[in-house]
């Protein structure tokens, strides 16, 4: 069968199509709620932790940041059974909670202020499926401390506390 312009060029409009288009690099499956985590569970504070700890594996010190150790002011230390974070963008997927409620109570991190989950200090879409979250109790909490991108003019002067370069 004779090759022609057209199949040629059909041919390269595909592998252009796959080559911009972006590549998620794990679906993180939240499986615990309202539960202290542990080895054994996969909590969003765990799954935020994960993603971060896939894009920043030595807890380095971001250049030209004033953060120290970015990852190690959380409460949240380990990645429990959170197993399926990678290197790049993260969806954290809360469809097993689809519709219910997340509470949290007591601050994880103080990054400019009490948080109740990690920092936010890589590429990370979460999925809530409707999930309501919660402070409860009298403690006053934010849910997440975004970092800024000292990499963009978006932020400029601001610091990440995990962005690895």
């Amino acid at each position: 069968m004779p090759v022609t312009k057209t199949a040629i060029a059909r041919l390269g409009a595909l592998l252009l199509v796959f080559a911009v288009a972006p590549a998620m690099a794990g679906t993180i499956s939240v499986t615990s709620g309202n539960v202290a985590p542990s080895s054994t569970t996969c909590t969003l504070a765990q799954a935020i932790y994960a993603a971060n700890l896939a894009n920043n594996p030595t807890n380095a010190t971001p250049a030209g940041a004033t953060t120290i150790s970015p990852l190690s002011n959380s409460a949240t230390a380990s990645t429990g059974n959170c197993s399926s974070a990678a290197l790049g963008a993260n969806t954290i997927d809360l469809a097993n909670f689809a519709g219910q409620t997340l509470s949290y109570s007591t601050a994880d991190n103080y990054w400019y202020g009490p948080n109740a989950l990690p920092p936010v200090a890589s590429d990370i879409t979460i999925e809530g499926y409707g999930v309501t979250l919660q402070i409860s109790g009298t403690k006053r909490l934010r849910f997440f401390f975004v970092g800024a991108d000292a990499q963009t003019s978006a932020t400029p002067g601001y610091n990440t506390p995990a962005r690895a370069t």
